[in-house]
């Protein structure tokens, strides 16, 4: 056999890195859930706040965020919400982890769970928080800090839960046709026949249509 033929039957496939990462995480981690480690460096290296939105539209499935009230909203949630914790200089794994908890509360609120219920929801997420065996025990956001829980209870208080009935609205109230769509009427030009003149782009010259097309008035 040779050489090089067996070199490439003994070659392992080499192994995917957000698949590795992954399978490093403590059970019941928020990380690498929605946002995978390829996806959130693509999304925090992105220029522009327009550039933000559109990958972060394709990689949440929001595609007709253009036209459903729905996801353009849910949408704007995600890339403000991304864009404040890049801020608050959060890594990687922060930000995925974060990124996660909204999607959750966002989740909660289409399932109708109650204001108060949610909200104690994102206190047992953080709870534990500070632990040095999150393998041992199960915390979700073991990644972060205490300060950091803070920031986000205090951000998510702010941007959703002062605002919950009109998330909620949102996601249950029918979206009216009429901002999506609008019916228009067209006219066109009547033929061409007389006493009406031809449309200009199929117009004859003046002499022959005077000679053809005009009547002659009958003559006394």
């Amino acid at each position: 056999m040779p050489i090089s033929a067996a070199r490439k039957r003994g070659k392992k496939k080499e192994a995917d890195p957000d698949e590795e990462a992954i399978d490093k995480e403590p059970s019941g981690s928020f990380a690498w859930k929605i946002l995978v480690p390829s996806q959130v460096r693509i999304l925090s290296q992105c220029p522009t706040p327009e550039d933000l939105e559109e990958k972060m539209s394709g990689i949440l499935s929001l595609a007709s965020h253009a036209l459903d009230l729905k996801e353009a909203s849910q949408l704007d949630v995600f890339v403000v919400s991304f864009h404040w914790a890049k801020e608050q200089g959060f890594d990687e794994r922060q930000l995925s982890g974060f990124i996660t908890l909204l999607h959750n509360v966002l989740e909660n609120i289409k399932s109708d769970m109650g204001k108060a219920a949610n909200f104690q929801y994102v206190k047992e997420c953080f709870s534990g928080v500070g632990s040095d065996n999150p393998d041992l025990v199960s915390i979700p956001l073991y990644f972060f800090k205490l300060e950091h829980a803070k920031l986000i209870i205090k951000y998510l208080i702010s941007t959703i839960f002062q605002h919950y009935s009109l998330f909620h609205y949102l996601y249950y109230q029918q979206q009216d046709e009429l901002i999506i769509g609008t019916d228009m009427k067209l006219e066109s030009c009547p033929i061409g026949s007389s006493p009406y003149p031809v449309p200009l782009q199929e117009a004859l010259p003046l002499d022959v249509y005077e000679e053809h097309f005009i009547e002659s008035e009958p003559e006394v």
